[in-house]
């Protein structure tokens, strides 16, 4: 197999074990963040904010501790691009209370549960939220500003 092909996998390997990492505080992510999954670990919470958008780029979120003070997941600048909504088993319609053009994503203090997830996809212009939580109001999305 020629070198160039070896590294290319080498490196492809390499990203899926390292595509899980635990947040303990506050944090801003970056673009290199993509394709991660995220596990919320700390019950005191803290902030995460986004890069801001860009095509192709993805993340999931994990509730891994169940917070006694809320996960805050926001974007860039405040700016209103987080569009989609998030299920929930516990309410008749399924549906948790997400608004359009949000930028403030908040796992819920004293409700949201182990394995409440979110996942974020960007298209350049937007992320686009879908996930479940266990609790209705686990989880809401808000426009903060």
């Amino acid at each position: 197999m020629p070198r160039l092909h070896t590294a290319l996998i080498d490196k492809w390997i390499q990203r899926l074990i390292n595509s899980q990492e635990a947040l303990a505080s506050a944090s801003t992510l970056t673009h290199q963040d993509s394709g991660k999954h995220f596990l919320l670990n700390l019950a005191g919470g803290f902030t995460t904010t986004l890069p801001s958008p860009k095509a192709g780029w993805k993340a999931r979120f994990t509730v891994k501790t169940a917070p006694t003070t809320a996960y805050i997941i926001v974007t860039a600048s405040s700016a209103n691009i987080v569009e989609g909504g998030v299920g929930s088993g516990e309410d008749a319609s399924g549906s948790v209370a997400c608004v359009s053009n949000a930028d403030t994503i908040t796992f819920v203090a004293n409700k949201a549960v182990a394995g409440d997830y979110i996942e974020l996809e960007s298209d350049g212009t937007s992320f686009f939220i879908n996930g479940n939580v266990l609790v209705q109001d686990g989880l809401t999305t808000t426009q903060a500003s």
